[in-house]
């Protein structure tokens, strides 16, 4: 009997490795979740966000990761608008509208009125104004309804719209084909992270816009007519023009941010966005184009180095 009890603890004892290895990765989710929760309530969107996109599919995580993320925007349009950044704050309350829009049928916490307060902001940044007061006028008490409402109805306007500055000329693009799949890079080489948003076959239509070595750097426009740019091995690329390509300068010079940034997959507003970055950020800054450098830095959230392009402005000398 002794032995057989003896045997039943050893059992036991083999066993706990792989009952805690079952349990652990839940408690972890689930604090994940909880850390989540308690960011919402500080309103640190962005924290929060990151936190329930690592809870995954816990209780309700995603559908507070689309809320979050339609808080993170709804801010990043304030800032905007702020510096008379208009058209960017329009774009960034777009997204922010569509991350409600997803949560809005299923009555998930207060994202009906938010959508709606997301088209109100619309209405004042293009100067529908009527259209804008009678919405906030519906919303009061959802976030700064009450003020935006007020400052419509006493004819204090949004902050000037910034100055044009002088711009840089863009890079000349060249059509050019694949006669085969080939994989995209976020940088001119295999050292950066692979650009898993595009696909690149002998259907695929793009361009060539510049060249470092044996990389060219390509442009394409995705869904919803957005561009993006990314990188592909010289010797699988056609021109279907014979015209020259600028070889790029990627020696560049060490920098950082002196402001935070949504870096962009492209020199403008029309490009997707590639990633947000804190002021501070170290960068390796290439060439102007536009009102934009490109620049090469490590996206905080993989630790993969890719190249992006951030406002000139945002760059230190």
């Amino acid at each position: 009997m002794r032995y057989r009890r003896m045997a039943a603890w050893l059992c036991l004892l083999l066993l706990l490795p792989s009952l805690a290895a079952a349990v652990s990765p839940v408690d972890d989710i689930k604090t994940l979740y909880e850390e989540g929760m308690t960011m919402v309530m500080l309103g640190d969107y962005e924290e929060a966000q990151t936190l329930f996109a690592q809870a995954g599919n816990y209780a309700d995580a995603a559908a507070w990761q689309y809320y979050c993320d339609g808080m993170v925007h709804i801010a990043e349009a304030d800032r905007w608008e702020s510096q008379g950044q208009l058209h960017w704050a329009e774009e960034s309350i777009q997204e922010a509208k569509q991350s409600f829009l997803l949560l809005k049928g299923m009555e998930f916490q207060d994202s009906a009125q938010l959508y709606s307060y997301c088209q109100a902001r619309l209405y004042e940044l293009r100067g529908l104004l009527q259209k804008a007061e009678d919405l906030f006028s519906t919303l009061l008490g959802t976030l700064d309804s009450g003020d935006r409402y007020l400052h419509i109805v006493q004819g204090v306007s949004l902050p000037t719209q910034a100055p044009e500055k002088e711009e840089v000329p863009c890079l000349e693009s060249v059509p050019a084909h694949a006669g085969k799949h080939i994989v995209a890079y976020r940088g001119p080489g295999t050292a950066y992270a692979v650009e898993n948003t595009v696909y690149i076959d002998s259907q695929s239509v793009f361009s060539v816009c510049g060249k470092a070595k044996n990389w060219y750097l390509v442009e394409m426009t995705q869904t919803r007519g957005r561009l993006i740019r990314f990188w592909l091995p010289s010797v699988s690329v056609v021109r279907d023009r014979d015209n020259s390509v600028k070889e790029l300068d990627m020696y560049g010079r060490k920098a950082h941010l002196v402001k935070e940034q949504k870096a962009l997959a492209g020199p403008g507003s029309q490009y997707v966005s590639a990633l947000r970055l804190p002021a501070g950020t170290e960068l390796v800054a290439y060439i102007a184009e536009g009102q934009y450098t490109m620049a090469e830095c490590v996206d905080p959230s993989t630790g993969e180095k890719r190249v992006v392009w951030v406002e000139t402005d945002s760059v230190s000398k």
